[in-house]
């Protein structure tokens, strides 16, 4: 498997920077630099602590109605005279024949009939396809993925199951191999004792060739090899900063700079 952290979601709202006085001493690790320079990060996700901020959900939202907006909403969108303009014209056609001054169907809207079996029909079909959407959204953001949890004091940390849509911001989750990423994650480490994993981005890009990416060399590679339980204490131990871009469409492309306190200096040997 492969421990990640999440960065966040390309629907995320613009963070606003944080203050130097917030920001630590901290080693710097680039880590992609081809893309935006480093004035253009302005994006801080903190690792293993509360968020400075407040950032947008994980749940996905592919659906274009609810129950409560569907009749109205769809009705608008059906008579728009700018994306329908022959249903909104038979609209206007049909109340102008019920103006009698100038009616010549005795007040009757002919047009009425038939727009309406067309609207029932467009509807009926926009609610089957809205349906699947909200079935597919449920079945993504219900998908349980493990997600670090790491006590008040940092004295504990375990694993635990959670759905996508509770995934936040600065969590570190557990990918196991041929599992799909819950969000956009920041590699740290991968077993056992390696820097590197092999991925498929076709969902994103339709490329059926898998790409490697490379872990934060800044996360000590045994992380990978230990047992879950040792490892989640070493993992939990970490705190930092991502100091990245903001969310954007480049799906093979991410710049930003994991930082991570310094080591503490070896004891001196006696001699």
């Amino acid at each position: 498997p492969g421990w990640a952290m999440a960065p966040g979601r390309l629907s995320e709202l613009r963070e606003s920077a944080m203050p130097e006085e917030q920001t630590p001493v901290l080693q710097k690790e680039r880590i992609r630099s081809d893309s935006l320079p480093a004035s253009e990060l302005s994006k801080i996700v903190l690792l293993n602590a509360p968020q400075l901020r407040r950032f947008a959900s994980n749940r996905e939202v592919t659906s274009n109605y609810t129950w409560l907006n569907f009749v109205p909403l769809s009705l608008f969108q059906l008579l728009n005279p700018v994306e329908k303009f022959a249903n909104f014209y038979f609209l206007v056609v049909g109340l102008l024949q019920m103006i009698p001054a100038i009616t010549i169907t005795d007040g009757h809207a002919g047009t009425f009939m038939p727009l309406s079996f067309v609207l029932l029909v467009d509807m009926l079909m926009r609610l089957i396809e809205d349906f699947s959407r909200h079935r597919a959204d449920r079945v993504t953001n219900t998908a349980l993925v493990d997600v670090l949890v790491v006590s008040p004091r940092g004295l504990e940390a375990t694993w635990e199951q959670r759905e996508w849509q509770h995934v936040k911001v600065g969590d570190v989750v557990r990918v196991a191999n041929k599992e799909t990423f819950p969000a956009d994650l920041v590699l740290l480490a991968a077993s056992p004792e390696r820097r590197s994993a092999w991925v498929n981005t076709k969902p994103l890009d339709g490329e059926s060739d898998t790409k490697l990416r490379e872990a934060a060399a800044a996360v000590p590679p045994a992380v990978g090899a230990l047992h879950d339980d040792a490892m989640a204490l070493r993992l939990g131990a970490l705190r930092g900063v991502l100091v990245c871009e903001q969310p954007n469409d480049k799906v093979n492309d991410f710049n930003g700079q994991l930082r991570l306190p310094r080591p503490p200096p070896p004891p001196p040997q006696s001699a």
